[in-house]
């Protein structure tokens, strides 16, 4: 987690206006080289588990703001594509 934590591609940026924990997502910050496929699943769900224990009693959702302003075809991961992650 440690590792994928660096690149920055992924993170919780804080709580909206409803109270539901927020999550900021960089297309561009994933390399497929140095990021294998088991190491990026590992993150997404530390993210996703921190983000459902911040939530303050009564809310059930969370907000996830994708940014592929950064994103090519470097980024591009045929083997995370293929397992629908």
């Amino acid at each position: 987690v440690v590792k994928e934590a660096s690149t920055k591609k992924a993170y919780f940026l804080g709580f909206t206006y409803e109270r539901q924990p927020l999550i900021m997502i960089h297309g561009g910050g994933h390399d497929p080289v140095w990021s294998p496929l088991a190491d990026v699943k590992i993150y997404a769900l530390f993210i996703l588990e921190a983000a459902i224990a911040h939530m303050p009693p009564g809310v059930e959702k969370f907000t996830l703001i994708a940014d592929y302003s950064s994103f090519g075809m470097h980024n591009i991961d045929n083997s995370l594509l293929q397992e629908g992650a």
